[in-house]
């Protein structure tokens, strides 16, 4: 838990005693590298991963609704005749 003075310095660049942070591991990354080596990294570091719970591999995460495939995409014009991309999300 952080300390509300030292969140409310860092924010207004007061010098705070040190900068909050939190370690996520982006949802992309469990497609893109060994789901095992990335439970490993967790379990090495409880410093930055605190609250870690070894999942079951395969590990799907929870993506969020932008994350998600979206179609149709058109191609429109501007008023200067540029191309831009516009996408209808569809539930």
């Amino acid at each position: 838990m952080y300390d509300r003075d030292n969140v409310l310095k860092a924010i207004r660049f007061e010098t705070p005693k040190y900068i909050p942070m939190k370690f996520v591991i982006n949802d992309s990354c469990w497609n893109a590298y060994p789901q095992k080596e990335l439970f490993d990294l967790m379990e090495e570091h409880p410093f930055l991963f605190p609250d870690f719970e070894r999942k079951e591999i395969p590990y799907v995460p929870d993506y969020s609704n932008v994350a998600q495939k979206i179609t149709p995409i058109w191609m429109i014009g501007d008023v200067y005749g540029r191309q831009q991309t516009m996408v209808l999300l569809v539930p």
